[in-house]
């Protein structure tokens, strides 16, 4: 049972490490970025949720508090699941497309990104082939997406042209107009300008994030994020003005030398914004 197996390897060393250092982790041995979908896929099984506790307490040395955190989430997931239209819930799938592309690398990011201004001579070529696995996705699952989510990289990193390109291709694949959300990663504000928000608008795009990770321009320099707080706040209040009524804004929380006070200024900053959601 390599999940099991695992799991045993895992507890050993981090028992064995927590003996040498004298230090205990909130989450325990859990590595990844989604420890609530252990809770949430145990909810799903009829399993109560003091039993999930325990497991994650014994399975993983969670703390108390994080154990409790991770039954919290998956019980909100569970409730927004619900919401799929019925006959979706088991067959439904939700289409994921990838612009490995940013203006820059920024120094904490670890997902496929290159910078757009070395391979703006290929975006074309690397469309053709998304283009080709679209169409292969259609054929095999179908054209009725429950939600499509255009991440990256940054997707407005690509010129104007190409992003029409792109989003004239996917909505004549598949029904976007039909899923219950339509993102689109607008994340790096120098990557906006108002012709791309006009086109994220022309093809039914109804939700984006705009993300300023800090509202510290220190920190932001830092990080190697080549955009200001002016720039954040200008790009926020342009999409509002394009009509775009569900922004979501990314914050990042212990960026190198940002203290409490550090983030509570981004979260007083953002708060006069009103984004819709934050991540």
């Amino acid at each position: 049972n390599r999940t099991e197996t695992k799991n045993k390897i895992k507890r050993r060393l981090y028992v064995t490490l927590k003996a040498l250092t004298g230090r205990s982790l909130p989450w325990g041995s859990l590595t990844g970025i989604r420890p609530a979908k252990i809770a949430l896929t145990m909810l799903g099984q009829g399993i109560g949720e003091k039993a999930v506790c325990d497991y994650m307490k014994k399975t993983y040395f969670a703390s108390d508090s994080k154990a409790r955190l991770c039954v919290e989430i998956g019980g909100r997931e569970r409730e927004l699941l619900s919401l799929l239209p019925e006959g979706s819930r088991g067959n439904g799938y939700s289409l994921y497309v990838g612009i490995p592309f940013c203006p820059t690398t920024c120094l904490y990011c670890s997902f496929t990104s290159y910078p757009i201004e070395k391979w703006e001579g290929r975006v074309d070529e690397y469309l053709d082939a998304l283009f080709r696995e679209l169409e292969y996705v259609a054929g095999q699952a179908g054209r009725h997406p429950v939600s499509v989510y255009v991440g990256g990289g940054t997707p407005t990193s690509l010129p104007a042209k190409a992003l029409e390109r792109l989003l004239e291709k996917l909505t004549g694949t598949f029904d976007c107009a039909g899923a219950i959300e339509f993102t689109v990663e607008a994340g790096r504000p120098d990557s906006i300008t108002r012709e791309k928000l006009e086109v994220l608008k022309k093809y039914g795009v109804t939700r984006i994030s705009v993300n300023p990770q800090t509202m510290n321009q220190k920190t932001l320099d830092l990080i190697g994020r080549r955009h200001t707080v002016e720039d954040v706040e200008d790009r926020f209040l342009m999409a509002r003005g394009l009509g775009f009524d569900n922004i979501n804004m990314d914050l990042i929380v212990g960026l190198p030398q940002e203290e409490a006070e550090d983030v509570r200024r981004t979260m007083e900053a953002v708060k006069v914004l009103g984004p819709d959601s934050l991540t």
